[in-house]
């Protein structure tokens, strides 16, 4: 699968990237090692007027869903910076042009520059239940059950929600991007067209919030089958004021009639504390990444809160199967030796 995981013990976190996943690419599509790397995947300005050369369809001679497939394996695992150009790009895999070809390219010098950047993931300590500290005339067994409710540990889950309204100048259809932290750690994303046209910046917004309702009700129900306990309420950051007024409104708005009946689902759990929905600046909605092509000093900025540099340098990269096979010996007779002492 192309996948470098790294476990640092002394750090206490785990580093994955797919640094030699994109060296192979780069061979298999000819793009020489000295080639300049792009700042960011994706050129700010989507209103670019096409030459005539790039307005050309693609000949089939090109492997362009082959390169659109590898670079969407790649978004899916590990880059989540990638995710919005190679979601633009497979919109294109039926009638492809040269534009396109060279939008792939542009996305793999990105990479090039940034191979080792991957997912982290930091060891932290879940939260536990809030406990009312005014009350202190308890009996002995209240105390009791007071000090075991905050021995219990609970996982947090978080998402950002962001929409890009009528972002898309063919059919001016939204994107929908959002993004699942698990204490703290990006655990899924996703970035993709919604399937109707919305009315209102408020619409998109709303709909974009209910899908990731519905993937962190998935990661809650997954959590909760392995006896694993659920911080609630589970948190919603979204920076449209509008919306998250909508969420907690309970009486119907003229404006807000027509929407299908599954986006009032995030009023239900919203109004059962189930959920709750936070404004965030636009500024500092990292979600924002999966929604429109942005400038490099933005980028790399919500970038750099959601992917991290890669500590592979710090150990051997290659480690053949004998040598890994010596080293767990190694570590079980270790810790034989170290309970027979004890």
């Amino acid at each position: 699968m192309g996948l470098r995981i790294i476990w640092s013990s002394d750090r206490n976190e785990c580093s994955i990237d797919q640094e030699n996943y994109v060296k192979k690419m780069m061979k298999e599509f000819k793009l020489p090692n000295e080639l300049k790397a792009t700042p960011t995947p994706m050129e700010a300005n989507r209103n670019a007027i096409l030459t005539a050369a790039e307005s050309q369809a693609l000949p089939p001679i090109y492997p362009y869903r082959s390169l659109v497939g590898a670079l969407m394996f790649i978004a899916h695992q590990t880059r989540v910076d990638i995710t919005y150009a190679v979601g633009v790009l497979s919109r294109k895999l039926a009638s492809p042009t040269f534009n396109e070809w060279r939008k792939g390219k542009r996305i793999l010098r990105y990479l090039h520059g940034t191979a080792n950047i991957g997912l982290k993931y930091m060891k932290k300590r879940s939260e536990g239940r809030e406990v009312n500290k005014l009350i202190i005339d308890k009996s002995r067994e209240e105390k009791k059950q007071i000090d075991d409710e905050k021995k219990e540990q609970y996982f947090t889950i978080e998402a950002y929600s962001d929409a890009d309204w009528a972002g898309d100048i063919e059919d001016r259809k939204s994107t929908t991007g959002y993004l699942i932290l698990l204490n703290g750690n990006l655990i899924t994303w996703t970035s993709s067209k919604q399937k109707t046209v919305s009315f209102s910046s408020m619409e998109s917004e709303t709909i974009a919030m209910s899908e990731a309702l519905k993937e962190m009700q998935w990661v809650k129900n997954v959590m909760e089958e392995m006896k694993l306990k659920i911080k609630l309420p589970m948190i919603i950051h979204c920076d449209n004021r509008a919306a998250i007024i909508f969420t907690g409104a309970e009486t119907m708005h003229k404006r807000s009639k027509h929407f299908d009946i599954r986006y009032h689902y995030i009023k239900m759990v919203v109004s059962e504390r189930m959920v709750e929905v936070r404004w965030v600046e636009s500024v500092n909605q990292l979600a924002d990444i999966l929604t429109k092509p942005l400038p490099p000093q933005q980028f790399n900025k919500l970038r750099d809160q959601l992917l991290k540099e890669n500590i592979a340098g710090k150990i051997p990269t290659q480690i053949t199967s004998n040598e890994m096979e010596k080293r767990l010996v190694n570590e079980k007779k270790r810790k034989e030796h170290q309970r027979i002492d004890e």
